[in-house]
């Protein structure tokens, strides 16, 4: 019996061509464009600095404290800042209090 395991896509993460490759951990990821196979850690990942909610709309960095509040099912992430606000997402109120007291 020949079991499949989920394809997934993973969005400009070839180390070589930073083109979109296909894959999982099992069967590793391919990139078609340098038709080459690559495990997961060889992967160019994007870097996760803010998650936001889905409910209340809002994003958080990842090391304020209302990031506790949050359900797994409702929470987004974003690389940057401008992808959240691009999004239609508004900063906590608590993260902007501690960028600016970083800035003084």
């Amino acid at each position: 019996m020949i079991f499949m395991e989920k394809i997934f896509l993973v969005e400009k993460a070839c180390p070589l061509c930073g083109s979109d490759v296909y894959g999982n951990d099992d069967l590793k990821y391919y990139c078609k464009r340098c038709n080459i196979l690559f495990e997961r850690k060889n992967l160019r990942l994007a870097k996760k600095e803010f998650v936001g909610s889905k409910i209340a709309k809002r994003f958080h960095s990842l090391n304020c404290a209302s990031i506790r509040n949050l359900k797994e099912e409702n929470k987004v992430f974003f690389n940057t800042r401008d992808d959240a606000l691009k999004n239609g997402f508004k900063q906590c109120k608590l993260c902007i209090k501690k960028a600016k007291k970083r800035v003084k």
